[in-house]
């Protein structure tokens, strides 16, 4: 697209520190402006490096319960929890809802890119035991095969075989122990994989028997020690991204290994300032006992993401009920996470985003790495997309691509300027955004109205925190 994406207003903060105008509140990941899960995971690591740092140099605060309360625990604030339990300060971890809800709300079998590619992965959540998997986009090259055959073939299979098992068994003490079984062998046949595409590319200098006895043998301690180096790099430091699934495999494990203890299903209400010491009192609310809890840390940190509650279509009958196979449902449903569990429904999708688009797509077909084939008949839903004027300039290319490839081939509707008048049990009227004017009414089952949520200014505000 050329359309100008609009910088939207963001929390004051000190770019090195990520200390708000609030001292001694600091604010990490999406909710500060700069997105991304690699940016969130190393902001919660360096921002606890800084608390305990500047902890150590300050007067103790005895009115303090903890020494920090870390509010909401997706991929930053997780890094930033496992982070403070590393450097043993008393910590506090808030999250309204699950650890890491923002991974778990992705599609199932989603591929979730960690970009910028240009930096290395880096804080409290590992990478090591990811990007195993086929990538959403893109292939790896394939080699010269011939070099591995023959007696030549042979001899570098042993050394291969030999490395391997060597760089295999140093990279799997790195991942959670309860995921030895599951993922060291997928990560051996990788290391193997890079080993015999270093190897090759080596040989492929010239003849690859003569480069093998003349240069490669007589130097295999230090070339095999160069190739072991770059290998764990890409394996722990370079990693593309990976199933939603095995990355909350890989996490949640971490955490659990590490002892990290997180309060969940309960929400936080108010962050104020003491005025009678250096420290915070923070008010939560227990989700299902509607119980007040109060606590005392010395810092805080901000780590609860753009999106707070989903927006609503604002029809006066948006709670309304419908009958599914005998059980009652809502209607209208505000996220994805299994498409598997819709088939051979009326569905409509309201939005424009990547959400709502990446959501079509699904409802409507199974995806393989960067291609996408029909659903089978007996899966099929009937899926209409309703985009109120035009795709958000920050959709991506390939969620483009995809939707508009499923409308080419018929297996769903795609209408702009269109939006939802009126809302009943089975079916939905039409009306024209521009002129109101009714347009027709359709048969429907559900309705994923995926336009966002409320930006969680007003929370930010109440802390004194200034939004520019």
């Amino acid at each position: 697209t050329t359309k100008e994406v609009r910088s939207l207003p963001a929390p004051l903060r000190d770019g090195g520190t990520y200390q708000t105008n609030v001292p001694g509140c600091y604010i990490i990941g999406d909710v500060s402006g700069v997105p991304l899960i690699k940016n969130a995971v190393k902001e919660g690591f360096e921002v606890i490096g800084q608390i305990a740092a500047e902890l150590k140099a300050a007067p103790e605060e005895p009115k303090a319960q903890y020494d920090v309360a870390i509010i909401g625990i997706g991929p930053g604030g997780a890094s930033a929890a496992a982070a403070a339990q590393g450097a043993q300060l008393r910590y506090i971890g808030i999250e309204q809802e699950k650890i890491l809800t923002t991974i778990e709300m992705y599609p199932k079998g989603k591929y979730i890119f960690f970009k910028p590619d240009t930096k290395d992965w880096f804080g409290g959540l590992p990478a090591v035991g990811l990007g195993l998997t086929k990538a959403k986009y893109g292939a790896e090259a394939a080699r010269d095969k011939t070099i591995f055959e023959g007696d030549l073939g042979g001899e570098i299979g042993r050394i291969v075989r030999e490395e391997t098992a060597i760089l295999a068994e140093h990279l799997v003490r790195k991942i959670p122990k309860s995921l030895h079984i599951e993922i060291a062998p997928r990560l051996a046949e990788k290391v193997k994989s890079e080993l015999e595409n270093r190897i090759g590319e080596f040989l492929a200098k010239g003849d690859p028997a003569h480069v093998f006895r003349t240069d490669f043998l007589p130097n295999r301690q230090k070339i095999i020690s160069g190739f072991r180096v770059a290998i764990a790099d890409q394996l722990q430091l370079k990693i593309p991204g990976d199933q939603r699934e095995n990355i909350l495999g890989v996490w949640l494990n971490s955490l659990a290994e590490k002892d990290v203890k997180i309060n969940e299903n309960e929400s936080c209400k108010t962050v104020l300032r003491a005025a009678d010491g250096d420290y915070f009192t923070i008010e939560t609310e227990r989700t299902e006992e509607k119980t007040r809890q109060t606590y005392t840390a010395r810092r805080v940190v901000i780590a609860i993401g753009l999106r707070g509650a989903p927006n609503k279509l604002r029809l006066p009958n948006e709670e309304l009920k419908i009958i599914i196979n005998g059980r009652e449902e809502p209607k209208v449903l505000y996220s994805l996470s299994n498409p598997g569990d819709y088939r051979g429904r009326r569905i409509v999708v309201v939005g424009g985003g990547n959400v709502a688009v990446e959501a079509s797509v699904d409802l409507v077909a199974r995806r393989d790495g960067s291609d996408i084939s029909p659903r089978p008949p007996g899966e099929m839903n009937e899926v209409t997309v309703l985009v109120r004027d035009y795709l958000a300039p920050t959709v991506k290319f390939g969620n483009k691509v995809q939707m508009y490839q499923c409308a080419d081939d018929g297996l769903l509707k795609l209408r702009f300027g269109v939006a939802i008048k009126e809302m009943r049990e089975g079916e939905l009227v039409l009306q024209d955004v521009e002129t109101g004017q009714e347009l027709e009414t359709i048969q429907n089952d559900y309705v994923f109205a995926l336009i966002g949520g409320e930006r969680p200014d007003r929370f930010l505000k109440s802390i004194g925190i200034t939004i520019a």
